[in-house]
């Protein structure tokens, strides 16, 4: 220790000590100053790094929400609070509010994470050009930086690791060139920037598309996935060590160079998701090793059903995005794309076999589309149930999504216990 507090009157002090040595921080060569604080005051201010942990927070998709608090391993000095969605696509970030983020802590946050544009490409079914792609992208980060998370200091996006395989192989997204559109626009993006005017906030961001070891003609090494395009830790080691994002981050070096190759702990903080209003906290697909159970229990997973009375219903019904923030469409194949939003509400009755809810016959509790008279409609089953009956349950796709009102069901699915969580 190079001095004693003083008052805080003005005064001279000098140093004559020619070296500051501060731990896990600087070394720096003062011969002498003049100063009207207390030297304690000094080395603080001078520091201040090296005492308060950078305070980050996760928007966006999956990338981020799957992430839990993992990032705190990768990145040395900073606390993490996770508010990613998973599913949420920019557009659906381009109207967001801050109240999306209002429990997660009474905290200013330094920098923060968004993950964007991956979710707007796969339901595109990898056919939306790079140029939209940016525009979109460019729309949700505007929106966080001056609406969602205003006054940071740094706003970082990564981009994804090109997966290391089709998610779903019938779609537009089979092959690794059908994913270059997301590689380009972060590429066009790093190489122009993003400028928010009137926020004074950085914005930092590195394409990791290849990060992984995927190319536009071969897909990535699946030892960095739990599924074929979520990370396990060694993935977002792969993408979090890089230099570059250290260093967007400003994560302290604190020396350790990791193996992303034999890291073995398991993704954790998954329970900690603070994002407002949104469903249970997303549950990650089982990598190998299986990683920690979420607080929230979601549908297990079983052998197909025998009934062959019980079918998901092949009609698109009503739910929220997953911000809450607007009605959308959906059917079926949206829901086993991604098996934790049999949890939202009213989706276990409409698609029982993605979701496991064929031991009970019942009506489907969703508003749907069906078509009648040529011309497509919304409605529900105490809609068939009212009259017409069975001319309604003749509508194509009626009688799958209302069991019971069409006497759909066999017998044994009578009276049987609907809690598919036990």
């Amino acid at each position: 220790f190079i001095g004693r507090r003083t008052g805080y009157t003005s005064q001279r002090v000098v140093i004559r000590t020619p070296i500051i040595l501060v731990p896990s921080c600087t070394i720096m060569r003062i011969q002498t100053l003049t100063t009207i604080r207390p030297i304690s005051i000094l080395i603080g201010l001078l520091c201040k790094r090296c005492y308060a942990a950078t305070n980050v927070l996760l928007l966006g998709d999956s990338m981020a929400s799957f992430m839990g608090k993992t990032l705190e391993s990768f990145c040395s000095d900073v606390q993490v609070k996770n508010a990613g969605i998973g599913g949420t696509t920019a557009d659906e970030w381009a109207e967001a509010t801050a109240e999306i983020i209002s429990e997660c802590a009474d905290t200013s946050f330094d920098i923060v994470y968004i993950s964007v544009g991956g979710n707007d490409l796969l339901s595109s079914d990898c056919t939306i050009s790079s140029a939209a792609l940016v525009k979109k992208i460019e729309s949700a980060v505007e929106n966080i930086v001056l609406n969602v998370a205003p006054g940071a200091s740094t706003y970082v996006l990564t981009g994804y690791c090109l997966p290391h395989a089709p998610e779903d192989e019938v779609s537009g997204c089979s092959e690794p060139s059908d994913y270059n559109a997301l590689s380009f626009a972060f590429s066009t993006m790093q190489s122009n920037g993003i400028e928010v005017e009137g926020s004074g906030s950085n914005i930092e961001i590195i394409n990791s598309s290849n990060v992984c070891g995927g190319s536009s003609i071969s897909f990535s090494n699946e030892m960095y996935f739990q599924d074929p395009i979520h990370l396990n830790s060694k993935g977002y080691c792969k993408v979090f060590t890089q230099e570059t994002v250290q260093n967007a981050l400003s994560c302290s070096d604190s020396g350790d160079v990791l193996d992303c190759n034999t890291i073995d702990f398991e993704i954790y903080g998954l329970e900690s998701n603070c994002a407002l209003g949104t469903r249970p906290s997303p549950t990650p697909p089982v990598p190998t090793p299986t990683p920690p159970v979420p607080t929230i229990p979601t549908a297990p997973v079983s052998a197909p059903t025998t009934d062959t009375s019980c079918s998901d219903s092949t009609l698109r019904f009503r739910t929220m995005n997953g911000l809450g923030t607007k009605v959308v469409w959906r059917d079926c194949t949206w829901v086993n794309n991604k098996p934790y939003r049999c949890n939202n509400e009213g989706i276990t009755s409409h698609c029982p076999v993605t979701c496991n809810g064929c031991d009970t016959c019942q009506d489907s509790e969703a508003r749907f589309k069906l078509v009648k008279d040529g011309r497509r409609i919304a409605r529900n089953c105490d809609w068939v149930a009212t009259k017409k009956t069975a001319i309604r349950c003749g509508y194509e796709g009626v009688a799958e999504t209302c069991r019971d009102t069409c006497d759909a069901c066999t017998e044994e699915d009578e009276g049987r216990d609907n809690n598919i969580f036990e």
